[in-house]
């Protein structure tokens, strides 16, 4: 026993001095922020205190006298987001733009990733802005998934959908371990604002995607293992416009 805790401390004495330095960001160049330093430790010591006042008011059962929300089944809003014309063009269009940001970084500038459309587009418009869109209007995913459109055309093309279930024990641990990989990519990955690097990995995920939905169905796949359906499904349960289990669209309260 005592030789085990020795040797356990030794490999991990080891691993911490042979350990690199783990960026904090997705761009590694350093970016000197154009206000002064207490401006942003304001701003950071009022979110945590209106996050406490917000909890002291909302707490308990005061939340469940909330309104359930207002039907918009039906209404001119309603059939608009739902017509078949406006959603082949948002599908269409957004794999035109997955395509587009992807020859970008395949091809485009490499030396400097702020000359390179594709990593700002992922980091920071897409990872960041759109997921703030799901979460303040509401989930429009479904509409956008270049994935989905992608798989949902193969299907149509063949008349032809996967039965095959995925396996009921497995639950959604294959979004789980995605999500683990784009969580790394993020944070810990060092060419992860290398154009061509961030597209070979889009280009992995694409592979994995696709071939989940042929063998799976491109319905289940989304359901259990597309993590970003999945995410950006949790963060359009605070919006204010969403959808209920029995297919009705309703506004209602934040959160």
């Amino acid at each position: 026993m005592r030789l085990s805790v020795i040797a356990s401390g030794i490999a991990i004495g080891l691993v911490l001095v042979t350990s690199r330095p783990a960026a904090g960001h997705a761009f590694l160049r350093r970016y000197d922020l154009p206000l002064p330093l207490w401006h942003y430790l304001l701003g950071a010591g009022l979110a945590v205190g209106l996050t406490f006042v917000v909890l002291a008011i909302f707490h308990t059962d005061r939340a469940g006298k909330f309104p359930r929300g207002i039907d918009l089944s039906g209404t001119l809003f309603e059939r608009l987001l739902t017509s078949p014309v406006l959603q082949r063009a948002l599908a269409t269009s957004s794999v035109l733009l997955l395509v587009f940001v992807m020859a970008a970084g395949l091809f485009g500038a490499q030396e400097d990733p702020f000359k390179n459309i594709l990593p700002a587009f992922i980091w920071v418009g897409w990872w960041v802005g759109f997921a703030f869109f799901c979460a303040l209007v509401g989930n429009a995913w479904p509409s956008i998934n270049p994935w989905a459109a992608v798989g949902h055309a193969i299907e149509h093309a063949f008349r032809s959908e996967s039965t095959r279930p995925l396996p009921s024990a497995i639950g959604e641990w294959p979004a789980v371990v995605l999500f683990i990989a784009f969580a790394w990519s993020e944070l810990v990955w060092p060419d992860n604002a290398v154009p061509a690097s961030l597209a070979g990995a889009i280009l992995l995920y694409s592979a994995i995607t696709w071939t989940a939905m042929t063998i799976y169905g491109t319905e289940r796949w989304l359901r259990r293992g597309e993590i970003f359906s999945l995410l950006f499904e949790l963060f359009g349960r605070f919006a204010p416009f969403g959808w209920e289990r029995n297919g009705r669209l309703v506004l209602r309260p934040f959160g």
